[in-house]
């Protein structure tokens, strides 16, 4: 399984079988924490269902770079607390619901992202390192940058690739258990970064976020809810610039289906015909990529928090799929990627590729302002995102495997929202 070791450590009373911690209900539903940096093994039982929450290292991971691996019945879930507590993998049964990332668990202590140590087709490019950290199948990206590494016109500050958030170790992780199952809860904060300084790099400089990040799921249920709420620690106004990535595992001729009014390359080009079927890599060298801006998107409400949300979906060649729902954004793209492994195009000074396996993924990215800084996003939405000294705002996401009925079902909606699409 890859993994270096394994060291049971007796934090709290549990039982010396996996999974089977004597809890009366009120002591499980008490918030636990999960010291991630230490190898560890834990049961947890109620009337719900046996949970187990296990902290490993990874043989090919950075030293020290731990991850949870929280299992209940029929789901196990992978989460990244050195990562802004990204979700890795999910299985469902032996089903895998995201991609397998091109590369490792780095070390987030060794970042510069602010360096040119990354080089793209040969040239040396500043601000790129997060090319050998995206490896989550959820990842948050800002909070002072979400999209291209850019130098502000207004300010001349210079941000990195898709900003920090994704390689900030979390301040704490603790774990509960709620009615509707397992809850893991992560706090983590989120800085205007000095260049110098004694502590790592993303403990250095005054606050100016904090975001707590909720993971629930349920055993037995296919679904996987995740909030995030940012929070203005600052004494002034701020605008977060926050993104999101979620990559699902592709299977050859998998359809992605967004219902958008209007879509449009990113490139400005002409979209390829088959810009909603993920291919694989016909030269796992040459990594090929198709990002589709989608605008004037559907929104249906949720039947629990009664929030509007979009529902988009991968449709699998045996008829099942996967369905991402997320608030509405000025800025939302469909993602396809293949191929990648050795190749040229992203490496280090010394010309060794950063992707140790295919960049294979299909999903969806989106975000408060536009990827690449143009302006491009959709003209319609009309949302501010200011928030006040104290102030906060709470973004939920919810990725879920369907079945055959349902999945058909979702595709035929958003395939009539569609009939009249526009490109351009």
């Amino acid at each position: 399984m890859g993994i270096a070791r394994l060291i049971i450590v007796l934090a709290l009373a549990v039982c010396m079988t996996y999974g089977c911690a004597r809890d009366n209900a009120n002591d499980a539903r008490k918030e636990r924490l999960i010291d991630f940096m230490n190898l560890s093994e834990e049961g947890w039982a109620d009337s719900l269902g046996t949970y187990a929450i296990v902290v490993k290292h990874l043989k090919t991971d950075a030293d020290g770079m731990n991850r949870i691996y929280v299992s209940g019945k029929d789901l196990n879930v992978e989460l990244l607390p050195t990562k802004g507590l990204s979700v890795g993998q999910v299985f469902y049964k032996e089903r895998p619901l995201f991609w397998s990332a091109p590369v490792d668990l780095p070390d987030v202590n060794a970042l510069n992202l602010q360096d040119s140590s990354v080089a793209i087709n040969g040239v040396p490019t500043r601000g790129v390192q997060f090319l050998k950290t995206l490896m989550g199948g959820i990842e948050l990206y800002g909070l002072q940058n979400w999209g291209m590494h850019y130098t502000d016109p207004n300010t001349g500050e210079f941000h990195p690739l898709h900003g920090e958030t994704s390689n900030i170790p979390m301040d704490s992780v603790v774990a509960k258990i709620v009615e509707t199952g397992m809850m893991i809860k992560g706090y983590m904060t989120v800085r205007d970064y000095e260049e110098s300084g004694t502590e790592p790099w993303y403990k250095r400089g005054k606050p100016l976020f904090q975001v707590i990040r909720k993971i629930s799921f349920q055993n037995g249920i296919p679904e996987i809810f995740l909030e995030d709420e940012i929070i203005n620690t600052s004494e002034h106004e701020l605008v977060p610039s926050f993104g999101y990535h979620i990559t699902l595992y592709p299977v050859e001729g998998c359809e992605i289906a967004i219902p958008s009014k209007i879509i449009e390359d990113r490139s400005a080009g002409p979209i390829p015909e088959d810009h909603n079927i993920w291919p694989p890599s016909k030269n796992k060298k040459i990594r090929t990529e198709v990002g589709v801006i989608r605008k004037g998107l559907q929104l249906l409400e949720d039947s629990i928090t009664a929030k509007k949300m979009v529902q988009s979906l991968v449709v699998y060649p045996d008829g099942t799929g996967i369905v991402m729902e997320t608030p509405n954004f000025p800025y939302y793209q469909s993602w396809l990627c293949s191929g990648g492994q050795g190749s040229n195009e992203f490496t280090d000074l010394n010309g060794v590729s950063l992707l140790t396996r295919n960049w294979d993924g299909i999903g969806i990215e989106f975000g408060s302002s536009a990827l690449d800084h143009d302006g491009n996003v959709d003209s319609s939405f009309n949302q501010s995102y200011l928030l006040p000294p104290g102030g906060s705002i709470a973004i939920p996401l919810k990725v879920r495997l369907e079945n055959e009925i349902e999945t058909t079902s979702i595709h035929n909606e958003i395939q009539e929202y569609n009939r009249n699409q526009i490109e351009k």
